[in-house]
C-alpha cells in the first residue's frame, strides 16, 4: 500500500508493512522500458524532478518509483496535489499552522514539509500553484527551512522534492506569467517525460488483463479475456484519458459482458472506436499524432456547443490550461 497524509497529519509509510514494494507501472513497450531506466537513475540521488506527462498518463506512479525505489524508501512519502486549492489552504497544508494562525485553526497542525524530514514531498499539479505560494516554494527549496503559518520558529527539514504537471511549463514561464522562472529552474533539474497510452499501445493487453483483475478484486466483477477484436478495435483508439481512461473502459466492458465468457467488441462503450474501424485503415491513410490529436479537439469542441473550452477539456478528461496550450501549438481557433 502506499503511504497516505490523513487531514490530521497522520501517515503512513512502506516501511510500516512487511511487504516489499512493487512497481505499479505496467508495460514492456520501449516507451515503458525507456522510462523504468530513468526512473533507475534519478531514484539513486536526491536531485529535483519534474514528471510531465497528459492527464492520466500515470505521473503519480513515476514519483512513487522514484521515492521507493530510493535511498529514502523507508521514510515518508507524502504526495500532495496542488490544483484548484487556495492559498490559505496549501500554504497550512505544506508549512502546517499553529493554532489561531486564522480563522477556524483551532489547533496546531504539521505541515507536509515537517513530516517530509528523511523522505520525499511529491507536488502534483504543481503548474497550478497560485502565484503568490510560489515564493514561499522558492524560499523552502533554497534554504530547506520554514515557519508555520502564524509561527516565529524556524524548522529545518530535509526532505526531496518531486513534481508533476500535465501543462507546458515553459509557456507557462514565458507565455502565460504564471509561474516564476526561477521557481521553474530549481524543480525542473531533470524532467521526465511520461508516454501516453498512444505513444505505447502495445501494452494495452497487458493492462487490459492487469484492469481485469483489478476489477475483480475490487468490485466484484468476474475477471475474463478481451476478444482479439475487441482489443484490435481499442488499439484504435485516441486514448485522450490515458490509461485512467482505458482502465474505466475495462470497468465498463466487464459489466456489460456478464453473462459473456469474453469481452466482445458489442461490449465496449461507444467512443467513437466503433465507427473509425468500420473500414480497415490502410497504412497510407494513417494521421499523424499532430492530425489526430487536431480532429479531437475539433471534435470536442463541436461536441461542447457554446458551453466552449470549459466543456471540451472536460469531455477530453484534461485542464482547460492544457487544452488552450494544445490549441494554440495545432492554431486551432476557440470559436
Amino acid at each position: 500500500m502506499l503511504p497516505a497524509v490523513d487531514r490530521c497529519g497522520q501517515l503512513t509509510t512502506q516501511a510500516a508493512t512487511s511487504a516489499p514494494y512493487v512497481s505499479r507501472i505496467l508495460g514492456s513497450s520501449p516507451a515503458i522500458q525507456k522510462l523504468r531506466e530513468l526512473i533507475a537513475r534519478v531514484a539513486t540521488s536526491d536531485i529535483p524532478v519534474m514528471i510531465v506527462g497528459e492527464t492520466g498518463s500515470g505521473k503519480e506512479l513515476v514519483a512513487a518509483d522514484i521515492h521507493y525505489l530510493g535511498r529514502r524508501a523507508d521514510k515518508p512519502y507524502l504526495p500532495k496535489n496542488c490544483g484548484g486549492v487556495n492559498h490559505e489552504l496549501l500554504g497550512s497544508e505544506l508549512f502546517g499552522h499553529e493554532k489561531g494562525a486564522f480563522t477556524g485553526a483551532f489547533e496546531q497542525r504539521i505541515g507536509y514539509f515537517e513530516l517530509g524530514d528523511g523522505g520525499t514531498v511529491f507536488l502534483d499539479e504543481v503548474g497550478d500553484t497560485p502565484w503568490n505560494m510560489q515564493t514561499f516554494l522558492l524560499r523552502v527549496l533554497e534554504t530547506k527551512s520554514f515557519e508555520r503559518l502564524g509561527g516565529k520558529k524556524t524548522i529545518k527539514s530535509d526532505f526531496r522534492i518531486i513534481t508533476a504537471t500535465n501543462v507546458n511549463m515553459r509557456e507557462a514561464v514565458n507565455v502565460d506569467k504564471t509561474f516564476r522562472e526561477d521557481l521553474y529552474y530549481r524543480l525542473a533539474v531533470v524532467t521526465i517525460n511520461v508516454p501516453s497510452l498512444r505513444e505505447r499501445l502495445e501494452d494495452i493487453p497487458e493492462l487490459l488483463t492487469h484492469f481485469s483483475k483489478k476489477a475483480a478484486l475490487e468490485h466484484g466483477l468476474t475477471d475474463k479475456p478481451f476478444s482479439s477484436e475487441a482489443i484490435a478495435r481499442l488499439m484504435q483508439h485516441a486514448w485522450p484519458g490515458n490509461v485512467r481512461e482505458l482502465q474505466n473502459v475495462v470497468y465498463s466492458s466487464l459489466f456489460q459482458s456478464t453473462d459473456a465468457p469474453e469481452v466482445l467488441v458489442a461490449h465496449l462503450p461507444d467512443f467513437g472506436v466503433k465507427e473509425a474501424v468500420e473500414k480497415p485503415i490502410e497504412n497510407d491513410d494513417l494521421p499523424t499524432f499532430d492530425e489526430a490529436e487536431f480532429m479531437l479537439i475539433k471534435r470536442a469542441l463541436l461536441k461542447a456547443g457554446g458551453k466552449g473550452i470549459k466543456e471540451a477539456s472536460r469531455l477530453l478528461q484534461t485542464t482547460e490550461r492544457s487544452l488552450k496550450a494544445r490549441m494554440r501549438r495545432l492554431n486551432i481557433s476557440e470559436k
